[in-house]
């Protein structure tokens, strides 16, 4: 545990951080890796010099120096001759495009008035011919006219007669 110790110590000693006590020393005197340890990294950490410091509130005043847009100083006199020339020439171009360009044409009244179809409830129908709608109405009508139905009480099925029952069939299937 003690060459781990030594290990971690070595970089600062050399550097003179710091300095062995008589424990330290007395185990570099004796152990053999540490004292190979200690031979390659006293010259080196003898040898490094340490990291320069930056200032670092220095380099953010720079960029922000740098990044700040310079402002540019415009004289009121100028600026107000090249605001008169540009209204002005505003102006001018307005005049010239009321009096050059030529006027719209009026929209056209005359309207044609396009057939179109009515809108079925049986939204299958709209995409057949007339012809195909003929035999729709044709099959339609051959068949027998509904009954009346009147208000009271719903029959059972063993009340239906068979034409009623074919009825309420083709009511169902659709």
């Amino acid at each position: 545990m003690i060459c781990e110790a030594l290990s971690d110590r070595m970089p600062a000693v050399a550097r003179g951080e710091a300095s062995w006590d008589s424990e330290e020393a007395a185990h570099l005197g004796l152990c053999q890796d540490c004292q190979l340890e200690w031979r390659l990294v006293a010259p080196i950490a003898r040898a490094a010099r340490p990291a320069p410091t930056m200032d670092v509130e220095r380099i953010a005043a720079a960029v922000h120096a740098a990044v700040q847009p310079m402002p540019a100083v415009v004289s009121i006199a100028s600026r107000r001759r090249w605001s008169r020339a540009l209204v002005g020439l505003a102006a001018a171009a307005g005049i010239a495009l009321t009096v050059y360009l030529p006027t719209r044409p009026e929209p056209a009244t005359d309207v044609a008035v396009v057939p179109t179809r009515a809108v079925t409830t049986i939204p299958e129908l709209d995409a057949l011919l007339e012809d195909e709608l003929k035999l729709v109405l044709a099959a339609v009508q051959e068949e027998a006219p509904a009954p009346v139905l009147t208000p009271g009480p719903l029959p059972r099925l063993d009340d239906l007669t068979e034409t009623e029952l074919q009825q309420l069939l083709n009511t169902v299937e659709g």
